[in-house]
């Protein structure tokens, strides 16, 4: 994580990973009493879908600045 040493940064992870765990499966009950499991089962589907495709973007961002940076030199 930009901005933090590398153990702090996983540390941070770590814990909010935690709660993520912590917090999901809870949430996945009740949706599927609202609705349907297989309904409640969309949601960890698109949430690791848009987390991807918001690694995927940061991951070009800072690619390109890594590549501006070598070329303005």
């Amino acid at each position: 994580m930009p901005g933090f040493a590398h153990g702090t940064g996983i540390a941070l992870l770590g814990w909010l990973m935690r709660l993520g765990f912590l917090f999901t499966s809870p949430v996945i009950g009740v949706l599927s009493d609202a609705t349907s499991l297989r309904a409640a089962m969309l949601v960890p589907l698109a949430a690791g879908l848009i987390a991807a495709l918001i690694a995927h973007g940061i991951r070009r961002a800072a690619t390109r600045d890594a590549n501006a940076g070598l070329t303005s030199s």
